[in-house]
């Protein structure tokens, strides 16, 4: 499944790279940007510092809640400082 997934990155990002050079743009529109003074935003939690990439905010992996298995989920602790947010959360695993 993970070989799968990084042929059809790498399919798309060729992709691209050969639209981009037909229609004479370049092959990235903008830079990615995470920097405190563009893209931090307040929660009621605390301060997340996310990532501008083409115009588009992202916010990835920010917490909304903590369950032990199989528990009902609480409310999450509100954190001191900016917390990161431009990588997604810890996967599940699961048997192949």
């Amino acid at each position: 499944m993970k070989r799968t997934f990084l042929y059809y990155c790498a399919l798309l990002s060729a992709l691209s790279a050969v639209t981009a050079s037909i229609a004479g743009a370049p092959a990235l529109a903008e830079e990615f940007v995470a920097s405190q003074r563009r893209t931090v935003v307040e929660t009621k939690k605390g301060s997340l510092v996310g990532a501008l990439d083409d115009g588009i905010y992202s916010y990835l992996g920010v917490p909304y809640a903590r369950a032990d298995r199989f528990m009902p989920a609480e409310e999450v602790a509100p954190w001191q400082g900016i917390r990161p947010a431009v990588t997604y959360g810890e996967n599940c695993l699961s048997p192949e």
